[in-house]
Order: structure tokens, then sequence, then C-alpha cells
């Protein structure tokens, strides 16, 4: 495990960062954030992943690429149902752990939901520093939490914003990018 010591407070404390196998994208903040079309129309979902779609109208999100329907609250709410739409847009999506080394040719995320009436998800991403970043919405692409604070773990950061608390975590998942598929329009009913 990559550990930084700390130069202020105590001494002895250190930081435990997740394993990086060197397939982590850069963060780009550019890329995500100067286009106004882009920034509106991207989400945390295809941010995550790490796709540019230059014709979305409407937010990507999960299962919408594997022909799922409209994404309900109960499906926000469930982290299995959640899991199973990642899976069915990247069939290589597995399961992992904050300490654990993805695959080779993998990247790593996190989910984690405001199951309250205000029903959201939220993913952040491991980024190649070893840091995580995430988008939020239709905001900037960042790589501070709701406090300004960088993210050494997401399921550690404070995550909260002024319309939702991503308090429910349904953990960290790896996937190979190759293999991701997304998209904004869900199957007609």
């Amino acid at each position: 495990m990559l550990t930084w010591k700390f130069k202020k407070g105590d001494k002895n404390r250190k930081a435990i960062f997740s394993i990086l196998n060197g397939s982590e994208p850069a963060f780009d903040a550019k890329r995500w954030n100067d286009n106004l079309k882009i920034r509106k129309t991207h989400n945390c979902y295809a941010y995550v992943l790490d796709i540019i779609k230059d014709d979305f109208e409407k937010k990507p999100q999960p299962g919408y690429a594997a022909g799922y329907p409209y994404l309900s609250d109960n499906d926000i709410r469930a982290c299995d149902k959640m899991f199973e739409r990642i899976k069915a847009d990247n069939p290589s999506a597995i399961r992992s752990k904050y300490s654990d080394a993805c695959p080779n040719g993998y990247r790593k995320g996190y989910l984690a939901v405001d199951d309250s009436e205000n029903t959201d998800y939220h993913f952040y991403r491991m980024d190649s520093n070893g840091l995580w970043s995430h988008k939020p919405g239709s905001t900037n692409a960042r790589m501070e939490n709701y406090d300004g604070k960088r993210i050494i773990a997401p399921h550690k950061a404070r995550r909260e914003s002024n319309s939702h608390v991503y308090s429910k975590s349904c953990g960290y998942f790896c996937f190979d990018p190759k293999q991701s598929k997304l998209s904004n329009k869900p199957l007609k009913k």
C-alpha cells in the first residue's frame, strides 16, 4: 500500500491509499469542465467510466446502455440493483474493496446513495495520483469532497452536498474501461 507521512501535526500519522495498478486515468478538469454542453449533459456515472459523448442531450444512467428501463428510486436505494445495472453496462465489473488492487487494465470506482425521500446516487473514481475525484451532476469535476478536502477514501469522506446526503455506501468496484458502454436513453416502456 502507498503511504504518505503528514508533516503537520502528529509525526506518526499516516494516510493509507488504495493500491494503484497503472490503469487509472489522470485527473483532467479541462476535459470535463471547460465545455458547457459536456458539463451539463455528463454526470458522475459518465465520469467514473471516463466516457464523453458529444451527442448527449441528457445525463446517462446506469443500465441504459444495456437496455434497462428508467432508473427508479427503488433501483437507486438497492445497491445490488445498482451494481446489476453497472455490470450490464460493463460486463467486466467486479466488486472490490478499498484496499484491494484492481486487475491490470481495470479501474476502480465507488458508489454511494442518498436513500432518503430525496433519492440519488453518486460515483467517485480513483485517479492516477492515488486520490479520488468526482463530478457531481452537471457541476465541475473536482478532486475535493463537499468540505473542500481532498478525497483519500470515499467511504470515509464527507459525502454531502447542498441537496443530498450520500450516507449509504454501496462499495467499491473494478471494471475494464474498454468494455464500458454508456447511454442517456432508457428502454421505452
